[in-house]
């Protein structure tokens, strides 16, 4: 008759081997769980950038404008909220979000649950195309353009980074056409600008631009592009004071300014950069211009033409 082996304490031996078998296979589960819930809790909020950042624009002397930004980035992931931006698009709390460093950007209402698609370009581009309502008979073209780097030396620092300051000028003539009248105006562009090549991530791109909006001239456009493209780093300051002079000599200045106040390294959770799957997307819409008044001269195309032509004619 065969016997069990049995261990001291009259377990089968094979019994005591299949439990220690068992107890493993637990210990490496649980070694298994325990490196997952790390992994997972270790990708719920990861070091990345905080900053805020104001910008103001004055046109003639007095304050046209006046934004307040606080931004989040982690490599090719930025939200960008707006404080307050006096602009219907972007009202109070809205935000921009991408998560491939600006080639998708969406800006989002949580108070109206709803995202749209965001160009920068195309919405100023769209501005001025809805300001045209005489169905072809307002053109404006730009000539001559010109960019030119002036300065390029250390710039000290800023929000405790160290920057390069540039300076360029962009000229160009603008002409309006409109029911067969044609008015000019000079235009020449001074922007200085303070970047710093010590942030790299590709989010800090959807605010803090190199480049301005489109002008609306492809020609334009790419000289700007081309040239400001070689600067490094992104823009922690920017100072540009634009002026239009009209055939007159009448002179027109707008001044712009944006200034990075706050920048600091921040655990950021990874959920500031989802998109809200219940959002309902809405195409971006552009406000009409206003209805023209003689009580409102600053409103509509005829204001429009006013200040881009200085009241010349």
């Amino acid at each position: 008759m065969m016997h069990s082996e049995k261990s001291d304490g009259g377990t089968p031996h094979h019994a005591t081997f299949a439990t220690t078998i068992e107890k493993e296979n637990t210990n490496m589960r649980l070694r298994y769980l325990t490196v997952l819930v790390t992994a997972l809790f270790a990708h719920t909020a990861s070091a990345g950038l905080y900053y805020s950042a104001v910008n103001t624009t004055e046109e003639g002397g007095s304050k046209a404008a006046d934004w307040r930004v606080s931004g989040w980035i982690d490599g090719d992931n930025a939200k960008v909220q707006f404080q307050s931006s006096g602009n219907p698009l972007m009202p109070e709390d809205s935000y921009l979000l991408t998560n491939d460093g600006g080639q998708n950007v969406f800006l989002v209402d949580p108070a109206d649950g709803s995202y749209s698609r965001w160009d920068l370009d195309a919405l100023m581009q769209g501005l001025a195309s809805g300001l045209d309502q005489t169905k072809g008979m307002l053109s404006i073209s730009i000539e001559n353009p010109k960019v030119e780097l002036l300065v390029e030396e250390a710039g000290g620092a800023l929000a405790g980074r160290p920057t390069t300051h540039y300076r360029y000028r962009t000229s160009y003539e603008s002409k309006v056409k409109i029911m067969g009248m044609t008015r000019g105006q000079a235009v020449v562009t001074e922007q200085d600008i303070w970047s710093t090549d010590s942030i790299s991530d590709p989010g800090f791109g959807i605010w803090l631009r190199k480049a301005p909006p489109s002008f609306g001239d492809s020609g334009l456009d790419e000289l700007v592009k081309a040239e400001m493209q070689k600067m490094k780093g992104f823009p922690l300051k920017s100072i540009t004071e634009s002026v239009s002079e009209g055939k007159k000599g009448k002179q027109v200045t707008t001044r712009m300014v944006m200034e990075v106040t706050e920048l600091r390294e921040e655990s950021i959770p990874a959920a500031t950069f989802v998109l809200d799957p219940n959002l309902v997307e809405k195409p971006m819409t552009f406000a009409a211009p206003e209805t023209e008044d003689q009580d409102q001269p600053k409103g509509g195309l005829r204001g429009l033409l006013k200040r881009r032509n200085n009241d010349d004619g």
